[in-house]
């Protein structure tokens, strides 16, 4: 048997601390995104990825032929220029 009995509450501590840096990325990307399509930008919301790979190839296909800025969290990408915010669609959706 374990004798630390903190055991639980250190790894209760660890997922809170995991969790609210999840819940402040996304709340970042909100702010940073809505400021950003007030600016002109271009929202892409898919439903969903089919696996990883699936989202590591989006990744690297925007890298690779977006003219423009772009970034995305999960599953929302946001673009710069309506053209490649529309080849992304495309492509992908």
């Amino acid at each position: 048997m374990d004798d630390n009995p903190t055991y639980g509450i250190d790894l209760e501590e660890e997922m809170m601390k995991v969790l609210a840096a999840e819940i402040a990325a996304e709340l970042d990307f909100e702010v940073m995104s809505q400021v950003m399509i007030k600016s002109g930008w271009h929202k892409v919301v898919l439903d969903r990825f089919k696996n990883n790979n699936h989202a590591i190839d989006m990744k690297y296909w925007a890298e690779e032929y977006c003219k423009f800025g772009h970034f995305n969290h999960g599953t929302t990408f946001v673009f710069e220029d309506k053209g490649d915010a529309v080849n992304f669609t495309m492509k992908w959706a």
